[in-house]
């Protein structure tokens, strides 16, 4: 998007929200009463209008899901008889049909995020975006293992794997086998077998702990128990490629779309290094 595109819709978007400021506290009965309001309101109207009406039709055309003719005739809509504002029908745009066009303005400023899927996911400077390109993939589960075959990762943690005690033979094993990223790590902590996925960047190596799957099991400490793995069998998962599908545990891409994720702090952790969302 070009800079002068963007200014202009910058410039319907900023309308659009001193409309809310104008009208977020007002009654409809009190904003037909008030001809300051409806002024105000409708002067901004006008400079949403003229603002798309600027806008290139090649950016139009390319962006044609945004309804860019009814938002710049938006006037006509408030004026009746070309000369006098019509409270209703203004009061009506700023309920409805405003909040909508600015859903769509919105998106073209901020585009959904895009997610990443393949080897791709577990590089990067940041492993929290690792943790979110988890979240909604489907995770298939072990052969007559369980009764539901597979489901959907709900809840990611995450750390960087400075933050463990490196000195027992387990951690020196999970180091090891943490070497390439993409690969699993299950471990027993505190009583419970969890699985770790791992994610490396240049500067540190970080794991992402998949926490829960929808159908399966919604608590961590239910997660990895749910599909029968146990200390004792783990040694078959250890240092296994979670995309490689000839693999009895392995993921593959979100066929949902996926919510925004809510940031939680994990049990007995001073820090926000877990990301989850509700379907």
């Amino acid at each position: 998007m070009s800079n002068t595109t963007k200014s202009y819709v910058d410039q319907v978007l900023g309308s659009i929200e001193l409309i809310r400021s104008y009208t977020s506290e007002v009654s409809q009965e009190a904003f037909l009463k008030s001809t300051e309001k409806q002024d105000a309101v409708l002067h901004r109207i006008f400079t949403i209008s003229e603002a798309v009406k600027r806008i290139s039709a090649q950016t139009k055309k390319k962006h044609d899901q945004i309804p860019w003719k009814a938002i710049s005739e938006l006037p006509k809509s408030a004026i009746q008889n070309d000369v006098e504002t019509n409270g209703d029908a203004l009061w009506d745009l700023v309920q409805s049909q405003i909040p909508e066009y600015a859903k769509s303005l919105d998106q073209l400023i901020n585009p959904p995020r895009k997610r990443t899927f393949g080897p791709k996911m577990f590089r990067g400077d940041d492993v929290r975006e690792v943790a979110k390109n988890l979240l909604g993939c489907t995770l298939h589960f072990p052969k007559a293992v369980f009764p539901v075959k597979q489901g959907v990762i709900t809840n990611v943690q995450w750390f960087d794997t400075e933050d463990k005690d490196t000195e027992t033979t387990e951690d020196k094993q999970g180091d090891a086998l943490l070497m390439e990223p993409g690969r699993m790590f299950i471990f027993e902590s505190i009583g419970n077998v969890v699985l770790l996925i791992s994610a490396l960047n240049e500067n540190t190596r970080s794991c992402v702990r998949i926490n829960a799957v929808q159908g399966v099991a919604d608590k961590p400490h239910m997660f990895v128990r749910a599909l029968g793995i146990t200390s004792f069998d783990r040694d078959r998962y250890q240092g296994l490629d979670i995309l490689d599908q000839n693999n009895p545990l392995y993921i593959t891409e979100a066929e949902i779309e996926v919510p925004e994720p809510e940031v939680y702090t994990p049990h007995n952790s001073k820090y926000e290094k877990g990301l989850k969302i509700t379907l």
